[in-house]
């Protein structure tokens, strides 16, 4: 798997690789589906932030 022909070996290097993109940018990954090698174009969005919960009284 790559991002942009960077080499991913974990999930957390896809996920830096990811967040150093920036939104609106287009960028290309290799994945691995059904044992094979496919090349997938994407449009970077913005990650959604947490919801936080509400306080219980």
């Amino acid at each position: 798997m790559a991002v942009e022909s960077r080499e991913v070996t974990d999930s957390t290097r896809m996920l830096n690789l990811i967040a150093a993109l920036k939104p609106g940018e287009q960028a290309t990954l290799k994945i691995l589906r059904d044992d094979e090698e496919a090349l997938v174009q994407i449009k970077v969005g913005t990650r959604p932030r947490p919801v936080r919960g509400t306080l219980l009284k």
